[in-house]
């Protein structure tokens, strides 16, 4: 992850940034000494977290003109974040509207007791041709959702390029 290591101290200075633009891992060592208390250090991958928002940014408009273009309302595709069943993390889901009704209808069939109805994977499965061959007909006739499409695909490569670069740096905590 690209850090930038701020300590919010009088006096200290953050090293230039490189000219293409990454953010710079600072020692803390090199800004004050071993001897001096720290009053507050600040640690913001702001970089990564640019470049993951300008990618949902494009998924959303993309997602947003797709469902408008789609004239079947079972082919809608939904985003939110949630926590999967077992983990308190959130995390970012897009799903297709068939599939969502066929998780709630399981849902309500398991509370309620009643026989269950088919598995949404099943249901979603069972409709996944037809879905893909809508969806390439409308991206094929549409540029601006082509356009969504390489637009969110270059933020993913500019996302996965900055993650090696920050693997590649030392770790701050571990310098002299």
């Amino acid at each position: 992850m690209l850090l930038s290591v701020a300590p919010v101290l009088a006096g200290a200075q953050m090293a230039e940034q490189p000219a293409d633009g990454r953010i710079n891992v600072i020692s803390l060592t090199k800004v004050v000494s071993k001897s001096e208390p720290l009053d507050e250090l600040q640690i913001v991958g702001k970089k990564l977290y640019r470049i993951r928002m300008g990618a949902i940014d494009a998924e959303d408009k993309f997602y947003a003109l797709y469902n408008d273009l789609n004239r079947d309302d079972d082919f809608d595709i939904h985003c939110k974040v949630e926590a999967p069943t077992g983990t308190l993390l959130k995390v970012r889901i897009c799903r297709l509207a068939l599939y969502e009704k066929a998780l709630e209808e399981e849902a309500r069939a398991y509370l309620s007791g009643v026989d269950a109805p088919p598995p949404a994977q099943l249901v979603a499965l069972s409709r996944l041709n037809e879905y893909r061959d809508n969806a390439l007909s409308l991206i094929n006739a549409n540029p601006q959702l082509r356009d969504l499409i390489r637009e969110r695909e270059a933020f993913e490569k500019k996302y996965w390029a900055a993650r090696k670069w920050a693997a590649r740096q030392p770790d701050p905590t571990l310098l002299p």
